[in-house]
């Protein structure tokens, strides 16, 4: 988790929150954030449904994957 410790430094009132829950409570926001996205997009998914249309299921393939690879490149370079 060291690589959370760079925001508490710039957001003193941070520092009180412990590291595991700053990363959950970002992934939370940015999950909120996605979904709100998702679901004022129209093309993304079927009228009046949250089940995604044939666009948005190639559209969620292709961020599911951009996720990963950003996550594998920033595994790596924390670890080196």
């Amino acid at each position: 988790m060291s690589h959370l410790l760079p925001p508490l430094a710039a957001l003193p009132f941070l520092r009180r929150i412990t590291p595991t829950r700053v990363g959950r409570l970002l992934a939370l926001g940015e999950i909120a954030t996605g979904g709100a996205i998702y679901l004022r997009s129209p093309a993304l998914h079927q009228s009046g449904s949250v089940w995604a249309s044939p666009p948005g299921i190639a559209v969620s393939k292709d961020v599911f994957m951009l996720g990963i690879r950003v996550g594998l490149l920033l595994e790596a370079a924390t670890e080196q």
